[in-house]
């Protein structure tokens, strides 16, 4: 059987128990749903579809990640990052009578 022949495709994987199981469904029969062991993945799908699905899955991980280090509170301002006195600039907003 070629490569690409095989007519499953991944839906989902999840942990069942301590194993590893992918949840298949197949394209000549789409209600059809099938829990398979790691091992024997590559009996109903191809290697590039399985390929193909931990890539998805990776790219998903990596943009979550991202995702929440932008929402984070941004770090607190040191005396350092704070504007030094007689640099030109005033307090206030501008236009308003100041000085």
């Amino acid at each position: 059987m070629p490569l690409h022949d095989k007519d499953g495709f991944i839906i989902d994987v999840t942990k069942l128990g301590e194993k590893l199981v992918y949840v298949l469904g197949l394209v000549d029969r789409p209600a059809l749903r099938i829990g398979i062991g790691a091992a024997n993945i590559l009996d109903h799908v191809s290697p590039r579809t399985l390929e193909d699905y931990e890539f998805q899955q990776e790219r998903l991980r990596n943009a979550k990640r991202k995702g929440k280090n932008a929402n984070q509170d941004p770090p607190e301002r040191t005396e350092e990052s704070r504007v030094a006195p007689g640099s030109g600039r005033g307090r206030g907003r501008p236009g308003e009578g100041g000085s």
